[in-house]
């Protein structure tokens, strides 16, 4: 679930920045219906969705059930550079005739682009101390242990419970021995 919410912030984030730019332009409502065709707003969410999603096959590789580090898989090591490449061009230097097909625009300033891979960046390492902090439990046990402290039901529920061991040890045959 953190993870989650950490692919939607960024994702926010991204569309948020590019809706304070000067040049932003929102989709083309006709009659009251959206009108399909290249909008900013797509363009920002496509490229950092297309990054997270290599960003997060990367980090999750790391843990249960896959126990070898990522370079022993060269297939995946392949994938994963090629989706970077082909989504640092369209960053950098979109080719119009698949922006086109795609209904996706020209970041227009170079410093927007280097705020979409600034942004990016952090997303990875964001993703990386989730994943070092969730991988070791630490956070999980936490919100486990908040989470049934919570409900008043959960406690009847452990004192149920080690009474019924004490009852089950008071009554066994090895205690009165």
């Amino acid at each position: 679930h953190i993870f989650l919410l950490g692919v939607f912030s960024f994702q926010w984030g991204g569309r948020t920045y590019i809706r304070s730019l000067p040049w932003y332009t929102p989709h083309t409502v006709i009659d009251g219906k959206l009108r399909p065709g290249p909008c900013d707003d797509n363009t920002a969410i496509y490229l950092i969705s297309q990054y997270q999603y290599s960003i997060y096959a990367l980090v999750l590789n790391q843990g249960l059930p896959f126990r070898e580090p990522v370079y022993h898989n060269w297939l995946f090591l392949l994938a994963f550079l090629a989706c970077t490449v082909l989504t640092g061009l369209f960053i950098f230097q979109p080719f119009p005739w698949l922006t086109h097909i795609m209904n996706l625009v020209s970041l227009r300033e170079t410093s927007v682009q280097i705020t979409f891979v600034l942004g990016i960046g952090l997303n990875l390492v964001v993703a990386i101390l989730i994943e070092l902090i969730v991988g070791r439990k630490k956070i999980t046990r936490f919100l486990e242990d908040v989470r049934f402290f919570s409900r008043p039901r959960a406690r009847y529920i452990q004192i149920a419970e080690q009474w019924g061991a004490v009852y089950s040890d008071f009554t066994s045959k090895n205690f009165y021995k």
